[in-house]
């Protein structure tokens, strides 16, 4: 089901160059400087295990150094975030922070790219090429836990069957998120900025309620009748 990011804790004394509606996010001159994001708090342990994220990413115009951050989960590890929690990228970052997500970047039209933060180390796995401008994409990012591995996949269509491209990245953890962010300044740098948009977010969430903090695979069996 998508998620209702309209509703989702708007942040960051940049936040103004995000705006939301019921399933959309949209970032306009969103400068690699600033500190805003579009964010929600799921509880703790919430993402744990594996992952199948959707969501689809249109991006209207990004300088060639700007590196927003889309579709990221995160959780603190215990330690504190400065001045609040949820918060820009390297604010997490230097607190020794843990995340997955998806980052932007503009080069040839622009290149998406897994990003993995694993207690204060960040990891990269490399860029996908051939994503226009002024195009929408359709992307899943997978999280096998068996595997230990993230994949992102970028598609041109809605039903997701015509590959674009896709990156994979050896995580070094499986961690069970308690943040999704939809959008996520960088907050470092001064003013390479982007435009565009993320919707209909889906964190492979079934519809049905779901106690706080009860991890994913129990819930799903406790829904089933099964667990």
């Amino acid at each position: 089901m998508f998620e209702k990011v309209g509703a989702y804790n708007l942040g960051g004394a940049d936040q103004a160059d995000i705006t939301r509606t019921s399933y959309r996010g949209t970032f306009f001159s969103l400068e690699n400087q600033d500190e805003a994001w579009l964010a929600k708090d799921f509880g703790s342990g919430r993402f744990g295990g594996d992952l199948n994220i959707q969501f689809t990413i249109y991006v209207s115009a990004i300088s060639s150094t700007a590196q927003p951050f889309i579709a990221v989960l995160a959780d603190d590890g215990g330690v504190t975030v400065p001045g609040e929690n949820p918060d820009a990228w390297t604010d997490i970052d230097a607190a020794g922070a843990y995340a997955l997500g998806c980052q932007l970047f503009g080069l040839a039209g622009w290149r998406p790219r897994i990003v993995e933060l694993h207690g204060g180390t960040v990891y990269n796995s490399a860029t996908i090429s051939g994503c226009s401008l002024s195009t929408a994409y359709y992307a899943r990012l997978v999280r096998s836990q068996n595997a230990s591995t993230a994949t992102l996949y970028i598609y041109s269509d809605a039903a997701r069957t015509n590959l674009v491209g896709s990156a994979a990245l050896t995580l070094h953890s499986i961690r069970a998120y308690d943040w999704a962010y939809a959008i996520q300044s960088y907050h470092a740098g001064s003013t390479q900025a982007a435009n565009g948009y993320i919707e209909n977010f889906d964190l492979g969430m079934d519809d049905y309620p779901i106690e706080r903090g009860t991890p994913r695979g129990v819930a799903r069996g406790m829904a089933l009748g099964v667990a």
